[in-house]
């Protein structure tokens, strides 16, 4: 995996579900070797993703608020994440 500066990315790949799915950005946290695909980690509003726990943190654009991030890293294709969001 290649480092880069961390990130937030909108996922569009998750938009094709739910309608409520892909309103959370992605924190990008690294690129494949071969350039084609972004590790990253979702960002969301909710404390548990099954029988999972998600990880609390601050909200990244209000710091009085709590999100979480989900405890497992995913792989996708560049082509499913929007531009660097830069509100986030």
């Amino acid at each position: 995996m290649k480092n880069l500066k961390w990130h937030f990315r909108r996922n569009k790949k998750r938009k094709l579900g739910k309608e409520n799915k892909g309103m959370h950005p992605a924190l990008i946290i690294g690129e494949s070797e071969d350039g084609k695909k972004f590790y990253n980690l979702g960002l969301t509003k909710n404390n548990r993703r099954g029988h999972h726990r998600n990880v609390k943190i601050h909200d990244p654009k209000d710091w009085n608020k709590t999100s979480y991030v989900r405890d497992d890293i995913r792989l996708d294709s560049k082509k499913y994440l929007s531009g660097i969001l830069k509100d986030y």
